[in-house]
């Protein structure tokens, strides 16, 4: 697979400890997310994380 020409690394306010990670080929898509040390430490886990791409 060739790398995308960019990818973007989003935070979305509703979610301040959640990094979603977006490619971009033909259309964007999310790639992956990550939940921050700090949101770690908070007790954040993958079940309170909302903006996930279902379609992964």
């Amino acid at each position: 697979m060739k790398l995308p020409p960019f990818y973007a690394v989003v935070v979305f306010e509703a979610e301040p400890f959640v990094e979603c990670i977006y490619f971009a080929h033909n259309d964007v898509q999310q790639f992956e997310y990550r939940i921050s040390a700090e949101g770690k430490q908070l007790g954040i886990t993958e079940a309170d994380v909302k903006h996930i791409d279902s379609d992964k």
